[in-house]
């Protein structure tokens, strides 16, 4: 078996800053046992699995352009950094059915989802690092209607959000150091 697998520095835009973090792409579901035997082997603090959730999906193309996604187990959350290529109207218009999310994540392992977009520093009154957009169907809020715009004073790409227990959430864009294939 040979698994593309990727080493991301997250809330960076550099390499060999922020956190590392392995990304494995499947092509099939694994089991939980060989999902741990590959974390162990990274040797990293976070290891996501992304896995097609139909044969006919591609890592490659979907009709909205993806330039990175994210997984927190810990939170539960998912983080799509949308293509570069794409504005901060793009995001505002982008029709989200919260009830597909649903129907298509049933798994429980996706607890909120954070829609993200490079900013557009100098474009508008007030310059931001990026935008986003935040849906948690799973938990009963179509979309989060507070989202706030952050901005980092390293210049990073964060969003930081506080929940209603008083944790604090940050999530960021990320920079690929590693690409290369895992063979199991």
């Amino acid at each position: 078996m040979k698994l593309p697998i990727f080493i991301a520095d997250a809330f960076t835009a550099k390499a060999f800053r922020g956190n590392p973090a392995a990304v494995c792409l499947l092509e099939n579901k694994l089991d939980e046992d060989m999902h741990q035997k590959i974390a162990r082997e990274m040797n990293l603090s976070e290891t996501a699995f992304i896995r097609k959730l139909n044969p006919s999906d591609s890592f490659s193309q979907s009709d909205t352009l993806v330039q990175d996604i994210r997984y927190s187990p810990d939170t539960r959350k998912l983080l799509v950094r949308l293509s570069d290529t794409y504005d901060r109207s793009f995001l505002e218009n982008l029709k989200v059915n919260t009830q597909d999310l649903l129907q298509v994540e049933n798994t429980e392992k996706v607890r909120g989802l954070i829609l993200t977009l490079k900013g557009e520093p100098g474009g508008q009154t007030h310059a931001f690092d990026f935008y986003s957009r935040y849906f948690a169907p799973w938990v009963g809020i179509a979309e989060d209607p507070v989202t706030a715009f952050q901005c980092s004073c390293r210049g990073g790409e964060l969003e930081i959000s506080l929940r209603p227990d008083g944790r604090v959430d940050i999530r960021g864009g990320a920079a690929v150091v590693v690409e290369g294939t895992l063979t199991a």
